[in-house]
């Protein structure tokens, strides 16, 4: 009777514990989502201020 105990408490341990791998492999998925999100967002900000300035470049350049 002991052991079934045992067996079945073991079970339990075991889906735990692959309940919280899955848990943060959905939480990894998200934050590399999110990443990936800000990076884009990043460039294309540093993308609009970089032709800003060739703009503002081309306007000196064409003022001398």
């Amino acid at each position: 009777m002991w052991n079934v105990l045992a067996v079945k408490d073991k079970f339990k341990r075991l889906k735990k514990v692959v309940d919280d791998y899955e848990l943060q492999q959905e939480d990894r998925q998200l934050e590399l989502r999110m990443y990936k999100v800000r990076w884009i967002w990043y460039h294309t900000v540093l993308g609009v201020e970089l032709a800003a300035v060739f703009v503002v470049l081309v306007g000196i350049y064409l003022k001398l």
